[in-house]
């Protein structure tokens, strides 16, 4: 008799996922990763790239702990060195997130209408 109870829910539970889920897919097509509108995409897209680097930067670090551990004296001085920590430390954050931050306002500037000449604003009634 459990057994039986248990079968019968689990065909409810899988008719109801069957048409909960598809009813579901027919009435909210949005998704986060499908960005609708023009500035969303924008974001989006910034997104992936500041994601990108994120990954990049992770990955460089992981790699010179791990060259710093296991490597040889040669690396090992290499990277004990001032100079490639004054360069990996200061220069390359500077140089990397100046980047980031102009290619995200230059991203998000094309969005921006009202401000930049050549664009029309709406206008506004203030009472």
């Amino acid at each position: 008799m459990a057994l039986g109870l248990r079968l019968d829910w689990r065909v409810a539970a899988l008719l109801g996922f069957a048409v909960f889920g598809n009813a579901t897919e027919a009435w909210c097509n949005q998704s986060a990763l499908h960005p609708a509108s023009d500035a969303a995409e924008r974001i989006f897209n910034l997104i992936v790239v500041m994601t990108a680097g994120a990954v990049a930067i992770q990955l460089l670090v992981i790699g010179l702990v791990i060259a710093g551990v296991y490597g040889n004296w040669r690396w090992r001085h290499r990277i004990a060195s001032v100079r490639f920590v004054f360069a990996m430390g200061v220069i390359f954050p500077t140089v990397i997130l100046t980047a980031l931050l102009v290619y995200g306002l230059l991203l998000m500037r094309d969005g921006h209408s009202g401000a930049l000449p050549g664009h029309d604003a709406a206008p506004m009634d203030t009472t």
